[in-house]
């Protein structure tokens, strides 16, 4: 059977016959690995092109602290425009 067949018989099948064609397909995407396309902008990175990418100017590494007031000030500014 053709996918343009099956698409002509999706209309005549009852409810429950399409809810359960329904989920075989949901399944079976679930089931492959998602493909990458032309527009995704996902390519990946080696780790020596991604290194440094979170340095600070001054060197400084923050720590816990440091980032969760970043974080605060950060969601302070966002909504309080």
């Amino acid at each position: 059977m053709t996918v343009q067949e099956i698409i002509t018989e999706i209309p005549r099948l009852t409810f429950r016959e399409r809810i359960s064609v329904l989920e075989v397909i949901t399944n079976s995407l679930k089931a492959e690995p998602r493909p990458l396309t032309e527009n995704c902008s996902y390519r990946g990175a080696s780790a020596a092109e991604v290194r440094g990418i979170i340095k600070f100017p001054n060197g400084h590494i923050p720590d816990d602290s440091e980032i969760d007031e970043m974080r605060f000030q950060a969601l302070k500014e966002k909504y309080l425009q």
